[in-house]
């Protein structure tokens, strides 16, 4: 076992001994051959060997016999590589003591630029350690101080944080309780705005109510007095021939009567026209009071009337044979929810006719004791789960012979709710007509045909979410297809040249509300 101590002969000085940490490292300068060709104090007083003894010797006398092919193959990468080598490793002195140090070699390079030899400089580890350990006393020291200021610190910024959530807590409570009385004061305000508007409104309706009657009076007082106009001139016409009438037959003689009767007979023929046209003029007025001429109705059953063979007329009804199955495409219940979209159903078609008793109660008139319609009906075979079934009893007065005939009446019954869905649009769920607050005539007049443009461009718009063969020019301008066409880039180089001017006007979906504004600002432009 080698023993190591303190560096240097055992004489020198303790002083020395004492200052040994604080001595410059100690560098010895070694030739490619491994001969000591420099040596400084420090490696002197490090060592023990005097300057003239370490000169000229070879450098492994300082290595322990054991690592003496290591410390020559560590010298000879340096030289051969060029590069620095760092390692610790232990030194005999002259004494022949051992002594633990650190080394670094570094290569020599003449001005040639080839390595001449190595340096080696050394530092002992002992004192060093020393140091370190001082040092590391030292950090732990003040790292016990910042941990114990670090936690004054972080009590103190959680104190002012906890003061901070409090201040902020009662800040947002005051605000919430501000908010709650904003609230209510805007809930009592408009609570008294709706009541008046409702008020207002109401008072609008009846003083439009006023007007509409009044002019119904009105209209219904010329209507009147050019009938009473006109049976005043037929009147007369019947008086005056009525008393040629007479005067002829009073002023008769047996000489002349024959005469006078070919007279007062030409005067009754005008009495008859005159009376004639009275009953024409009579029969106008009770078809304007029922149902015109050339005018048929379509109407839906909703109650089972009497049959004037006493029987009911639902039953009738259902009693029809099927005549065919067609498919009806059915609209979506209003209003409609997102995602939800319209159904094909698949119905049965069955027609006939009926005969409906009067009913029995009801104000007193001089209309028919019984009706005859034609009755089709439309049955949903095998509806989905959950959905209404469709079941259409469709009273007519048109013709209803062949299935065509029938399939013609579902076809314009279908039509009255596209009608309700235009006015839909116009109203509630679209462009709100109803709220206009323009008045006037030919204004009100002019929104409503602007407006139903609009609605039906948008209703245009919207079929045009299940597929449609529309040209687009009937939705949007000839000049704004282009740019709707670069939106649809996305749809593929086919489909574009398959479609550059007739296509399917789905893309134009994300037009809508450009072609209704522009319209409603077409409106009011006009109203200006």
């Amino acid at each position: 076992m080698i023993k190591l101590a303190r560096p240097g002969t055992a004489v020198r000085p303790l002083l020395a001994l004492a200052a040994e940490p604080l001595l410059p490292d100690a560098v010895i300068g070694i030739t490619r051959a491994g001969i000591v060709s420099s040596c400084n104090p420090p490696a002197v007083l490090l060592y023990g060997y005097l300057q003239e003894d370490m000169v000229g010797r070879a450098a492994d006398v300082l290595c322990p016999p054991e690592v003496r092919a290591r410390e020559a193959e560590i010298l000879q990468l340096v030289i051969s590589d060029g590069r620095t080598e760092r390692y610790d490793a232990n030194r005999v002195c002259k004494d022949g003591t051992v002594i633990a140090v650190s080394l670094t070699a570094a290569p020599i390079v003449s001005k040639a630029g080839t390595i001449t030899g190595v340096t080696m400089a050394s530092r002992t580890l002992a004192g060093w350690q020393d140091v370190h350990d001082q040092v590391e006393a030292g950090a732990e020291s003040e790292r016990r101080d910042s941990r114990a200021a670090q936690k004054r610190f972080d009590a103190k910024v959680d104190a002012e944080r906890r003061a901070a959530r409090d201040a902020q807590d009662q800040v947002e409570q005051e605000i919430e309780s501000v908010r709650r009385a904003a609230w209510e004061i805007q809930d009592r305000f408009d609570a008294r705005r709706d009541g008046e508007r409702r008020a207002a409104l109401e008072k609008n309706e009846q003083l439009q109510a006023r007007l509409q009657q009044a002019q119904r009076l009105e209209n219904l007082g010329q209507l009147a007095g050019g009938i009473a106009h006109d049976f005043n001139n037929i009147l007369a016409v019947i008086v005056n021939y009525a008393t040629f009438v007479s005067d002829e037959l009073d002023g008769a003689s047996e000489s002349d009567w024959a005469q006078r009767w070919e007279t007062a007979r030409g005067d009754v023929g005008q009495v008859k026209l005159a009376a004639e046209r009275a009953a024409r003029l009579t029969h106008q007025l009770l078809a304007f009071a029922r149902k015109p001429a050339n005018v048929d109705v379509i109407t839906r059953a909703r109650a089972d009337r009497k049959l004037s063979d006493g029987g009911l007329l639902f039953a009738a009804a259902d009693g029809f044979a099927r005549a065919i199955e067609i498919d009806v495409p059915l609209a979506p219940p209003q209003p409609r929810k997102p995602g939800v979209a319209g159904r094909i159903a698949r119905v049965a078609v069955s027609f006939g006719s009926v005969v409906i008793a009067k009913p029995k109660t009801g104000r007193v008139c001089d209309d028919p004791k019984s009706c005859a319609l034609r009755v089709v009906v439309a049955r949903e075979i095998d509806p989905p789960a959950g959905a209404k079934p469709v079941l259409w009893r469709l009273l007519t007065t048109l013709p209803v012979e062949t299935v065509e005939d029938a399939l013609e009446v579902i076809r314009l019954y279908r039509l009255r709710w596209r009608i309700e869905e235009v006015f839909r649009v116009l109203k509630r769920d679209g462009l709100a007509l109803e709220e206009t607050q323009v008045e006037g005539k030919r204004r009100l007049f002019n929104l409503a045909a602007l407006g139903l443009v609009a609605a039906t461009r948008i209703l245009q718009l919207t079929d045009a979410r299940s597929a449609s063969a529309r040209p687009a020019t009937d939705v949007i301008d000839e000049s704004l297809i282009e740019a709707a066409d670069a939106v649809n880039q996305d749809a593929g180089e086919a489909h574009q040249r398959h479609r550059r001017r007739r296509f399917d006007v789905r893309c134009f979906l994300v037009g809508k509300d450009h072609v209704a504004s522009q319209v409603l600002g077409q409106v009011i432009l006009h109203l200006r």
